[in-house]
């Protein structure tokens, strides 16, 4: 009974052994096959201006030289990461950038809408910041957290106006104007984020050292275009 317990365990083994190594030549034939992923350089956008009378100020000085504008979904994971690019690039250059939240909730994700017109609310009490800290911070509990308690970690009162607002289900006059605008870029809509600084769209999400280095280009009056 052993010799056979031992035969069949090297069997198993030895096509385990098969199957990791066919797997490896596999992934390494894609990396060698695959073409280099999309780098765009930066859009100008003439008409941009338009999409800020549908944003939300999220930090910064109005008066600022360079506007970041940033589509937003708040189920998005990408869009958090980015939320913290700004919130440190809003610590460090606070006269420098204004930056504007446009939401933008894609309809695969099931509590986009609800944050987005939760958040439209928040502004209207003065607590808007508070709220997409706070979703952003327990994203990853959206539909287990119920809205009321989103609220009350973001500070909000009274609780109830954001239960009514998240329970909306047609897509707000915010929204709308920003879908218009996204399809006006691209027919097939945007991705979130979607980032453009003083109108210069960015194709890729800029990284933190990017979105520095274009506000420091365009601060000396250049652009960029490469």
């Amino acid at each position: 009974m052993s010799g056979k317990l031992d035969k069949l365990t090297s069997g198993v083994v030895a096509v385990a052994a098969v199957v990791v190594a066919a797997s490896v030549v596999y992934r390494v034939f894609l990396e060698e096959n695959a073409g280099p992923s999309e780098t765009r350089s930066p859009e100008y956008v003439r008409d941009w201006e338009s999409v800020l009378e549908a944003g939300i100020p999220l930090g910064g000085d109005t008066t600022a030289p360079i506007t970041v504008v940033t589509f937003t979904d708040l189920e998005c994971p990408a869009c958090r990461a980015f939320h913290e690019t700004l919130t440190a690039l809003l610590g460090q250059r606070p006269r420098d950038v204004y930056v504007t939240y446009l939401g933008y909730p894609l309809d695969y994700h099931r509590f986009a809408r609800a944050a987005a017109h939760a958040a439209e609310c928040a502004y209207d009490l003065g607590a808007f910041r508070s709220w997409v800290d706070a979703v952003f911070q327990k994203q990853d509990s959206l539909g287990l957290k119920t809205w009321a308690s989103y609220a009350n970690d973001a500070g909000i009162s009274p609780i109830d106006v954001i239960e009514r607002c998240a329970a909306r289900t047609e897509a707000s006059v915010r929204q709308n104007a920003v879908h218009e605008f996204a399809a006006r870029l691209d027919p097939r809509g945007v991705s979130t984020p979607t980032v453009l600084v003083n109108g210069w769209w960015f194709h890729n999400v800029p990284s933190r050292t990017e979105l520095i280095s274009a506000i420091d280009t365009l601060l000396a009056g250049r652009s960029l275009r490469r």
